[in-house]
């Protein structure tokens, strides 16, 4: 009996993450300051990689599943950031994330800041601060 409990819970949670999977949303406005105009194409002259919104929605859609088991699980909630970084493209990209809840079954995942490792340089993730690794 304790098998078949076990397989039903699991099954009830690959559903819930189905349904936050499908339901998040990501928001790419991004709010201009004097550091980010100047950053913008800091990689341009460097021959370093140019992210563009594709890469990062790209990521993100790769990165859903993951974001759904977090949600379910509170390690992620609405305004605490939290950062997903690529380690399997070239450009070694890790993008800070401020997630909205909408209802518990849609978040909408607002980009604050993308970065590229390219150089060998770590993105510094906070101390309690959850990274997710597609």
């Amino acid at each position: 009996m304790e098998i078949k409990r076990i397989i039903f819970e699991q099954l009830l949670l690959e559903k819930r993450i189905g349904q936050i999977s499908a339901n998040i949303t990501i928001s790419l406005d991004i709010h201009q300051t004097s550091h980010s105009s100047n950053q913008r194409f800091r990689h341009k002259d460097t021959g370093g990689p140019i992210i563009n919104n594709s890469d990062i929605t790209n990521i993100v859609e790769r990165a859903k599943n993951d974001i759904s088991f977090h949600i379910i699980h509170g390690d992620i909630v609405e305004g605490k950031d939290f950062v997903i970084t690529d380690e399997t493209g070239e450009k070694g990209v890790s993008l800070a994330l401020t997630p909205e809840e909408i209802t518990p079954y849609q978040w909408n995942l607002i980009v604050i800041t993308v970065f590229s490792s390219h150089r060998g340089e770590p993105f510094r993730v906070g101390r309690d601060q959850l990274q997710i690794k597609i």
